[in-house]
């Protein structure tokens, strides 16, 4: 298990260098002086050389990967151009947005794939599973980017329930204002994890021992059924058996106050000292 996670993450270093290798290159690639387009047009090419060392540009392409690597794993992303400020405190301070928006749409995502996926599977080759099958691959066949312009126009324009943008301040607010986004992220895992999930239940359910299962919570809940009614039966028969004993007892004592009279089953006067109470 050791040499598998060491394994995984050495292609993932490998991999993530080779991204930030080819990307650095392609970036050079653009047309264009990054140093005359930050001074502007008006720009003299002595102020613009000068620029251009302070930035490092004039080094070779290598140099300059060197160079980032090495600030890289210092913790130094740079300076943003936009807004003067370091990189790296403005990538931690949207960091907590993000890592909000990443938990509410796997919280979405399994609210919402969960009940679908064992509805489908347990109602399979139905009208109930083909209803949720074909929303499973309209969800998963949408571009992204157009299901969230679409989120937009319907629930912020047209009809303004959440935010179109923001974060906000409170609890609250964050899931008011990230729930159109959540709910994008969330469409293509949860038509994906639908899928899988059907499919594992599926195939769960035709093993032997769930038929095993199935047949004992069968057995078990018709002797439950039985005991259930046995007492049922025994209570009512009590409480009719007392119900009687106690008007025939009351009777006894009217006829004694000579308000009516007591008859036993053969039409004669009851007597009252025959009244057993069970």
């Amino acid at each position: 298990m050791a040499i598998y996670v060491a394994k995984r993450l050495g292609y993932s270093l490998i991999t993530l260098g080779l991204v930030s290798f080819t990307v650095f290159f392609l970036i050079h690639l653009i047309p264009g002086d990054p140093a005359r387009i930050l001074l502007g047009l008006r720009a003299t090419p002595a102020s613009v050389q000068r620029l251009r060392h302070e930035l490092g540009l004039d080094s070779s392409l290598i140099t300059q990967y060197r160079i980032f690597m090495t600030n890289l794993f210092n913790g130094d992303l740079g300076t943003s151009i936009r807004y003067e400020t370091p990189v790296f405190g403005l990538v931690f301070e949207r960091l907590r947005a993000t890592i909000f928006l990443i938990l509410y749409s796997e919280v979405l995502t399994l609210l919402v794939a969960l009940p679908l996926g064992l509805v489908a599977a347990l109602k399979r080759e139905k009208l109930t599973d083909h209803a949720i099958r074909v929303v499973v691959v309209v969800a998963m066949a949408i571009p992204t980017f157009w299901i969230g312009t679409i989120f937009i126009l319907l629930f912020s324009l047209k009809w303004p329930i959440f935010p179109s943008a923001g974060y906000g301040t409170t609890f609250r607010e964050h899931l008011t204002s990230l729930f159109l986004p959540a709910l994008t992220l969330s469409l293509w895992q949860a038509g994906l994890l639908i899928r899988n999930l059907r499919s594992a239940v599926i195939d769960v359910i035709r093993l032997p021992y769930v038929d095993f299962a199935r047949d004992c919570v069968s057995v078990a809940a018709i002797w439950l059924g039985t005991v259930i009614f046995f007492w049922s039966y025994i209570g009512y028969t009590a409480f009719v058996r007392r119900r009687a004993v106690q008007q025939y007892i009351q009777a006894d004592a009217a006829s004694r106050r000579g308000l009516i009279q007591v008859l036993d089953p053969t039409g004669n006067v009851a007597c009252p000292s025959t009244v057993r109470v069970i």
